[in-house]
C-alpha cells in the first residue's frame, strides 16, 4: 500500500514538473514569435515587402493544425484566441494570409498549452512539436547567417548549367506573371503544413521515426550547404542570402513525409505533394534541377539512418 502512494506521489512530482517546463517552454516561445511578427509589421511598412516572414507563419499555423488533430471540438476555442490576435497582426501591417496564418497558429500552441498542462502526454507531444517548429526557423536563419559569412563565393553559376537551360526557364516563366509566381510561392511555402498535417495523423514510433529523420536531414544538410554553397537564382544578387541549395531541403523533407506516412489515402497525398515541390523549388527560384536529384539519395540515407534509430531520439507514445 505504502508503494502504492509512493508511486502515485512521484507521478503528481513527474506531471508538475512536465506542466512547469510546458509553461517555462511557452514563456520562451512566445515572446520570440510577437516580436518577430512586430519585425515583420515594421519591415513590410518600411521597405513595401515581406520576404521576411520566411516560413514562420505557416510553421506557426502547426499549432492550430495539430490542436485540430488533438481535439478538433476545440477548435472553435483556437478561433476565439486567435481573432483579438489577427486585428493587432492587422494594426502592425502585417499581410493579412501571414497574419491569419501566425494568429491561428498562437491561438492553437495557446490552446495546446492548456492541454499540455493538465498532464495529457499527447498534448504535450503536441505542444512541443508546435512550438519546435516555428523555433526552428529561427535557429535556422541563424545557422544559414554563419554558413553565408564562411562561404563568400557561390557556386550558382556551375549548377545553372548543368541542367540546360531548364531552371532559367522555368523560373523566368514564373517571372512573367505576378499570380503565376505568387501561386508557386504559396505552394513552395506549404511545406510545413504539409509536415504538420502528416505529424497530427502519425503517432507512437512512427512519429518518432519521422522527428528524427527530418531533425536529421536538418543537421546533415549544414555540412553540404558549406562545401557546395549556392543560393538560387532569386538571391545570386544578394550576397548575404542563404546557401541552402544542394541538396534541396524542400525536396528532402518532402521525401521523408512521405516515405513515412502511414495511411494510404496521406501516403498518396504526399506523394503527389513531391511533384508540386520539385516543381515550384525550381519556378522560385530558389533551387536549381541538381538540387533536386542530391535530395533523393540523400533523403533515403536520412531514412535509413532514422530507421536504425541514430541521431536525436524522440520519445512519443500512442
Amino acid at each position: 500500500m505504502n508503494a502504492q502512494v509512493e508511486a502515485e506521489s512521484v507521478a503528481r512530482q513527474s506531471s508538475r514538473r512536465v506542466s512547469f517546463r510546458t509553461l517555462a517552454l511557452a514563456g520562451v516561445w512566445a515572446p520570440l514569435i510577437a516580436m518577430y511578427a512586430m519585425f515583420v509589421g515594421v519591415a513590410a511598412t518600411i521597405r513595401g515587402n515581406t520576404s521576411y516572414i520566411c516560413f514562420l507563419d505557416s510553421l506557426t499555423f502547426s499549432g492550430a493544425v495539430l490542436c485540430a488533430g488533438y481535439d478538433r471540438l476545440r477548435i472553435g476555442r483556437v478561433v476565439l484566441v486567435a481573432t483579438p490576435l489577427f486585428v493587432f497582426f492587422e494594426l502592425l501591417r502585417v499581410p493579412a494570409l501571414s497574419a491569419a496564418f501566425l494568429t491561428l497558429g498562437l491561438g492553437g500552441v495557446i490552446v495546446l498549452a492548456f492541454y499540455a498542462v493538465s498532464g495529457s502526454q499527447l498534448a504535450r507531444q503536441n505542444f512541443q512539436i508546435a512550438v519546435g517548429l516555428p523555433m526552428f526557423v529561427l535557429l535556422a536563419n541563424f545557422v544559414n547567417g554563419k554558413v553565408a559569412y564562411i562561404t563568400p563565393h557561390i557556386l550558382d553559376a556551375a549548377l545553372l548549367k548543368t541542367d540546360g537551360g531548364m531552371s532559367l526557364a522555368l523560373y523566368h516563366w514564373a517571372l512573367a506573371s505576378p499570380s503565376r509566381l505568387a501561386t508557386v510561392n504559396i505552394l513552395y511555402g506549404s511545406l510545413p503544413l504539409e509536415a504538420a498535417i502528416v505529424l497530427a495523423c502519425t503517432t507512437g514510433s512512427g512519429r518518432s521515426q519521422l522527428l528524427r529523420a527530418l531533425c536529421f536531414a536538418a543537421l546533415l544538410a549544414v555540412p553540404c550547404y558549406v562545401l557546395v554553397p549556392a543560393v538560387g537564382q532569386a538571391h545570386v544578387a544578394q550576397p548575404l542570402a542563404f546557401r541552402n541549395c544542394m541538396p534541396s531541403l524542400h525536396m528532402t523533407w518532402a521525401t521523408l513525409l512521405w516515405l513515412n506516412s502511414r495511411q494510404p489515402w496521406l501516403r498518396r497525398g504526399t506523394f503527389c505533394f513531391m511533384f508540386i515541390i520539385a516543381f515550384t523549388t525550381i519556378a522560385t527560384g530558389e533551387h536549381y534541377v541538381l538540387d533536386l536529384v542530391a535530395a533523393l539519395p540523400f533523403a533515403w540515407m536520412v531514412q535509413r539512418l532514422s530507421e536504425a534509430g541514430t541521431g536525436p531520439r524522440i520519445a512519443v507514445t500512442e
